[in-house]
């Protein structure tokens, strides 16, 4: 696998990795947030377009990962995802190893991610935890109350 930063790619590539990765959560509110995530990365290429990368596979996008540095040592894992003909093939695990590492050798000393309860996230939260992940924290401050947030930490 090849893991490349933005300059490789056009606005718009990160925003239809993740439209492919969350389907079936899509609304237009997720739309609009994705889309302006997408805008911030290629707009800001030296802050947010910094900590990002996007992960080929036999000359396929087939995912990217994000992370916010703000708060070091801690590194907070944002958007993240495997398009799904990829998904259950253990890239998911091993971008995140990718990603651990450079945190890693970026000094940082913690990671963590916040993931969903809905039944859509079991794989994420299973490889998180496979990963070496603990989980630290549940909690409901979303619009659906049948499905809150779980934090995860991770000792580097």
């Amino acid at each position: 696998m090849d893991y490349l930063t933005v300059e490789n790619f056009e606005k718009g590539a990160v925003f239809d990795l993740l439209r492919r990765a969350f389907e079936p959560l899509m609304n237009q509110e997720l739309e609009a947030k994705l889309r302006r995530y997408d805008e911030q990365i290629f707009d800001n290429p030296d802050t947010v377009g910094a900590c990002i990368f996007l992960t080929q596979y036999e000359n396929e996008l087939i995912g990217m990962a994000s992370w916010d540095p703000r708060q070091h040592p801690k590194a907070v894992i944002g958007y993240n995802c495997i398009i799904p003909e990829f998904q259950g093939k253990g890239f998911g695990s091993t971008q995140l190893l990718e990603l651990l590492g450079r945190f890693r050798e970026d000094g940082f000393t913690e990671a963590i991610v916040t993931t969903g309860e809905h039944p859509f996230f079991e794989p994420s939260q299973k490889m998180y935890i496979s990963c070496g992940f603990q989980e630290t924290r549940r909690y409901n401050e979303g619009r659906d109350p049948r499905y809150g947030s779980i934090d995860y930490h991770l000792t580097l």
